[in-house]
């Protein structure tokens, strides 16, 4: 199956239910990153509070997941340009 565009980012605020939550998390984001082009997720953290979640995610290392920590929700839109607008490297071929 070839790669395709999730045109779904998350913007959640990263509160869930703990470590065991956390590892769940990154299976499944692995598993949308494998068959993917890019899969996004941003937490707006209001007040510098980075979540455990967002940490955990970062572990995935995959040029085609990005993550981002968003300080304000005003910079959800910037935040959605660089989703749908990644580096060359990201692009699959024939993209423009």
């Amino acid at each position: 199956m070839a790669a395709r565009r999730l045109p779904g980012p998350q913007f959640p605020d990263g509160d869930n239910w703990g470590d065991a939550d956390n590892r769940r998390c990154v299976e499944l984001t692995r598993q949308m990153v494998a068959g993917a082009a890019a899969v996004g997720y941003a937490e707006i953290a209001e007040g510098g509070y980075r979540s455990p979640l967002l940490g955990a995610l970062a572990e995935i290392g995959d040029a085609r997941f990005v993550t981002m920590s968003l300080h304000e929700r005003r910079d959800v839109y910037r935040a959605l340009r660089r989703f749908f607008h990644p580096p060359e490297a990201v692009r699959t071929p024939g993209e423009s």
